[in-house]
């Protein structure tokens, strides 16, 4: 019976047949894009190209031999079996080897064990030690051309021996599991030799000698060597000014404050490990006392005293000892002045003008009320005097003022007659002037003297006082007690 093959055709751009289009048996044409297509039917109708190749309608295994197959470029996942070797130029090592492939990566050589390798300025600079037992010897060059700072990093894979020599036999061993060995050119001094310096990093054991000698002990015990912990809170927020408000973690070493509410705030470190770094900034808006721990100090103050970190500062503090802080603030008390609660409140004054007085413990004001500002000397006030500094010292209540030298003063109690005193009365003790050869005693009025005197204060009041009787001639044998006064 015969077939009769039906042909469909379409001459528009990318257009491919539905398996509405097509019967089975029927083939469509694509003019346009000179493509041919039938439809298939397995359980599960489908449109295939047919006679270009390959197609991802074919879910079946794919099998090339005796040609270059090319991929486009594009996301392509692949799953491939590979009879023999497979080089994959781009995106491979271009080896089909596994010592080649890595002797191709970034410079690395592959060596197996016992053979001795010169090494020359165009040598590759890292080296993979493989296979067991006896690890190769590489002699390091000696010439003026190896440049400064050239270095040879050495891996031992399977932690065996490594020998490292110069050529003139020079030998470093190592010993150790997964030992990486790094040697740096450090003089390359024409016509002679060149100096190397060593690092290890996991020998357990160690010998040798010569310019490629670090020194004898590989091994860094102490002190420890380890990256630094980085704060990841982008956001502390510091506490009361008050020690444990706030503890900075002991597990970070770069602490970043940025919220200070209060003025000053406060921070409390971790413990002084010997040998730690701790770095504190405030990028807050207000000042921050820095405390230590408990029972801890910070340089040379007292335990359990803060230091202040202004907005904007960075400390840095080194553990001294398992209990002290020392910081990048020196010579406090000199350079810089150790906390005080005082000084926080007399910088916290936002006042311009004003005397300071203290209203509390830590609390200060500005006072602006008017005061003298002027001693007025010689009305308000006196002008410093010696005398007057005597006078003021003596103790006496009462007494007169009597200078007895120079500067010198005291309180005289005796009795004196004033102007003021108008009758003596000496009682029975008499008065008695003192010596004196000349002077007079001028008295306003008249003075009767009745004792050592006449009693009167007329001439003849005294002669009668006296018993003088004038103008009579004397008798020539007068009484006694008489006085005759003859005035012929």
């Amino acid at each position: 019976m015969a077939n009769t093959v039906r042909m469909k055709r379409s001459a528009v751009a990318s257009k491919v047949p539905t398996t509405a289009d097509l019967a089975l048996g029927e083939i469509a044409i694509n003019t346009f894009d000179g493509k041919l297509y039938i439809k298939k039917d397995n359980g599960t109708a489908s449109i295939i190209e047919v006679g270009t190749g390959v197609t991802d309608g074919d879910k079946g295994d794919i099998t090339v031999s005796g040609a270059t197959w090319t991929i486009d470029n594009g996301a392509v996942n692949l799953a491939t079996k590979v009879s023999g070797t497979l080089p994959l130029a781009n995106g491979g090592t271009g080896q089909t080897s596994a010592i080649a492939a890595i002797s191709s990566l970034d410079g690395w050589t592959i060596h197996g064990s016992g053979t001795t390798i010169t090494l020359t300025a165009a040598s590759t600079r890292n080296h993979l030690l493989t296979g067991s037992g006896y690890q190769p010897t590489f002699l390091l060059p000696d010439t003026a051309t190896i440049p400064l700072g050239a270095t040879y990093t050495f891996i031992a894979a399977q932690g065996w021996n490594q020998y490292i020599n110069t050529s003139t036999n020079s030998a470093i061993t190592a010993s150790g599991s997964g030992i990486v060995l790094r040697v740096t050119c450090v003089s390359n001094v024409s016509n002679a030799a060149s100096a190397w310096q060593a690092s290890f990093a996991g020998a357990t054991s160690f010998s040798g000698a010569g310019a490629a000698v670090l020194n004898a002990s590989p091994q860094l015990s102490y002190p420890l060597l380890r990256s630094p912990f980085f704060d990841t809170n982008t956001a502390v927020t510091a506490g009361a000014s008050t020690q444990g408000s706030v503890n900075l973690s002991a597990l970070q070493d770069f602490h970043t404050i940025t919220t200070t509410a209060l003025n000053p705030s406060g921070v409390t470190l971790p413990s002084p490990g010997a040998g730690r770094m701790v770095m504190v900034t405030n990028r807050g808006t207000n000042p921050v006392n820095v405390y230590p721990a408990t029972g801890h100090a910070i340089d040379v103050l007292a335990n359990d005293t803060p230091i202040s970190l202004p907005v904007g500062d960075t400390l840095v503090l080194y553990g001294a000892t398992a209990t002290r802080w020392a910081s990048n603030i020196a010579n406090i008390g000199t350079m810089f002045q150790a906390w005080d609660g005082d000084l926080d409140a007399i910088a916290a004054l936002s006042g311009t003008s004003g005397l300071l007085k203290k209203t509390a413990a830590n609390s200060w004001t500005l006072d602006t009320s008017t005061y003298l500002t002027s001693l007025g000397i010689g009305s308000l006030t006196q002008a410093w005097s010696a005398d007057l500094d005597a006078i003021e010292a003596l103790a006496g209540t009462s007494g007169l003022l009597r200078k007895t030298a120079t500067n010198t003063w005291a309180l005289d109690t005796s009795a004196y007659v004033t102007s003021a005193v108008t009758s003596i009365s000496f009682g029975t003790t008499g008065l008695t002037p003192a010596s004196a050869t000349g002077g007079a005693v001028t008295v306003a009025g008249t003075l009767a003297l009745a004792n050592g005197g006449t009693g009167s204060t007329t001439k003849g009041g005294a002669r009668t006082n006296l018993g003088i009787a004038v103008g009579t001639t004397a008798p020539a044998s007068p009484a006694v007690g008489d006085l005759w006064v003859d005035t012929n």
